[in-house]
This record gives structure tokens, C-alpha cells and sequence, in this order.
């Protein structure tokens, strides 16, 4: 009973906060009057240079758990389809054993995060997750897949993960700072529909690394949500015009730029995207040549460095003279466990 209640409450919590359902209405326009002049490139003709994260998730099938074979069937072909550019595959821990070998011939190019044990929750119940079944968990539950998904993956060969991202883009702050006392540097957990703005970096905390959203809500007519903010992710690069894409990525570089950060953009994809999903109409084989046409138009506005959000970590940290890590007194009680 005293689990039901702590999630009703956490669902109730959440409905009444979300920026997308009509009580958002004030924070949406307060949001339109500051940033809507960010859609417009501040350039002045000279092409700046722009860092790309090429983010994937590499989980189970869509809706199908326990079953990786669109993620083991993907990785080759994207490892060829990448050449040499750099990119971040956040890894579902119970997957690990079963594409070991094409990770660990990944790993030599990309870097390998940690994306959940089982695709669970790491931070509170969401709303609109109720139909999914999905609810937060205890700390210590949390602490006790990371561990079990961290022992899978030295066991298979594969290096120590530096970068989370939690599943469904729902983490608490309790979570990050577990991940920091396990010496994660980076996240990039945080709620992009909800047009999250990306954070600048403090010493003794993980750096957020969020993908890439416009912080600008686009009005909705239809559904329970008034209010939407466009996500760097496959559905949006499939059904958007160029225009509208270059739009977005301006709002999020100029945001970026005012508050100092490096300009970078941060690409979200799961590999089951690559192959037809029923009811998803984004999927299939085309999606390759949508990422490709997208890439495609980011260079002729920006000169592109494909790398790491590690990499972009360390960038945002050379920006602001913060280091990698410090101590991390007061985060970890004395047997290297989170305090709560």
C-alpha cells in the first residue's frame, strides 16, 4: 500500500508540472518571449564549428523485452555506415552478453555508455508512463543493477562505462548522484520533451548532457498536451522540413552560445528505428537516408566534428575551468555508497 501511495503520488506530481498540458500555459509564453529570437543564426557569414554526438540506444526490440535482434543485426551495419566518425551507444545492460562481440568491435571506434539493466525507470513515476506499467524504484534497487550491469560488461571485455543515460529520459537527482559515486562524469538523462536547457558544469556533480531540444514550445491543437519542443530525434529529422531542422538546431546553438557553452548538438536514435516497427511510421529503411540527408544539411551551416558526449563533456569543462572530478566528500558516505 505504502509503494501505491508513493507512485500515485509521484504520477500526480508530475501531471500537475509538465510543461506540455495546459497549466504550462504561462511557462510557455514566458518561454516564447525569451528565446524566440534564438531561431535566427547570430552568424555573420563565417561557418562556425559545430561538435555532433551521434547518440544510440541500444536496447530490445521495441515492445519486445528480452529480445535484441534488431540491435544485433544494426551494429554492423552501423559500424560501417559510420566510417570514421565518432559516436556515444548507450548500451541496455541485459543486451551486453548477447552483443559482446559486436560491442566490443565497436568499442575500438565508439563510445560505449550504460542505458539501464532492464529499461527501467531511474528516476520517479511519470504520468504518462502509468500505461506502460512503469514505475520508479528504491535507491538501493538502483544501485544493485548498476552494479549487476557494470560486472556484465568487464566480464564481456568491455571498458568501464563514463556516460548514463537513463531509459525514457527520466532520472532523479539522487540517481546522478549515485552515478557520480560510481564515477560516471556525464549524463544525458534529462527530459528533452519537456525542452529542457543544457546546464553548465559544477565541481562534485555529473555534467548533464541533454539531447538536443528547443526550448521554444510549439502550440498543439489536438490530444491532451497544448504545448510540444522539438527533439533532436528520428521522428522529428523524418517529418520535418529543412528549414524548420535548421530553425531548431540555431534555437538550441544560440542557447548554448548565450550561456557559454560550446555549440553542440546531441542526436538521438535506437537501433530497432532502422527496421520496420508496427505502428511507428518514422521506421524502416529509409531512416538511414534521413540521417544521412540531416547531417548532410547541418554542414552546409557548420563545419561538423563527429565526436563523444564524453568529448563534449570535456569541452563544456575546458569553458568553464572546472575539472573532470574532484572530491566527492559529501556525496558518498564512508563505504563508497550514495548518501541519500
Amino acid at each position: 500500500m505504502r509503494e501505491s501511495g508513493r507512485v500515485f503520488e509521484e504520477r500526480i506530481r508530475d501531471l500537475v508540472s509538465d510543461p506540455r498540458l495546459p497549466q504550462g500555459a504561462f511557462m510557455a509564453g514566458w518561454r516564447w518571449v525569451r528565446h524566440r529570437r534564438r531561431f535566427e543564426t547570430l552568424s555573420t557569414g563565417t561557418r562556425k564549428n559545430l561538435a555532433v554526438a551521434l547518440t544510440f540506444d541500444v536496447e530490445d526490440d521495441y515492445r519486445k523485452p528480452g529480445i535484441c535482434a534488431a540491435s544485433r543485426k544494426w551494429l554492423p551495419t552501423f559500424i560501417d555506415w559510420a566510417g570514421d566518425r565518432k559516436a556515444t551507444l548507450y548500451v541496455q545492460g541485459s543486451t551486453v552478453r548477447t552483443l559482446s562481440d559486436e560491442l566490443r568491435t565497436a568499442q575500438a571506434q565508439h563510445e560505449l555508455g550504460l542505458h539501464g539493466l532492464y529499461h527501467e525507470v531511474w528516476g520517479t513515476s511519470k504520468w504518462w508512463q502509468y500505461s506502460l506499467g512503469y514505475s520508479s524504484l528504491p535507491l538501493s534497487e538502483k544501485e544493485r543493477r548498476l552494479k549487476e550491469s557494470l560486472l556484465i560488461m568487464e566480464e564481456s571485455g568491455l571498458r568501464r562505462p563514463r556516460t548514463f543515460r537513463a531509459p525514457y529520459l527520466n532520472i532523479d537527482e539522487i540517481t546522478l548522484r549515485m552515478l557520480f559515486a560510481y564515477g560516471f562524469t556525464s549524463d544525458s538523462s534529462s527530459a528533452a520533451y519537456y525542452g529542457t536547457l543544457p546546464s553548465r558544469p559544477v565541481s562534485n556533480r555529473i555534467l548533464q548532457i541533454p539531447v538536443t531540444s528547443c526550448p521554444v514550445p510549439q502550440v498543439k491543437l489536438r490530444g491532451i498536451a497544448w504545448f510540444s519542443f522539438s527533439q533532436l530525434i528520428l521522428p522529428t529529422i523524418a517529418g520535418s522540413s529543412e528549414d524548420g531542422l535548421l530553425k531548431m538546431v540555431r534555437c538550441a546553438v544560440n542557447v548554448q552560445e548565450s550561456l557559454g557553452i560550446p555549440p553542440h548538438v546531441v542526436f538521438l536514435a535506437h537501433p530497432w528505428e532502422f527496421y520496420p516497427s508496427s505502428g511507428l511510421s518514422h521506421t524502416g529503411p529509409n531512416t538511414w537516408e534521413y540521417l544521412e540527408r540531416f547531417l548532410d544539411l547541418l554542414g552546409f551551416e557548420w563545419i561538423l566534428t563527429y565526436t563523444t558526449i564524453s568529448d563534449i563533456g570535456q569541452l563544456i569543462q575546458d569553458a568553464f575551468g572546472v575539472g573532470k572530478r574532484a572530491s566527492v566528500s559529501g556525496l558518498v558516505g564512508k563505504q563508497g555508497e550514495p548518501n541519500e
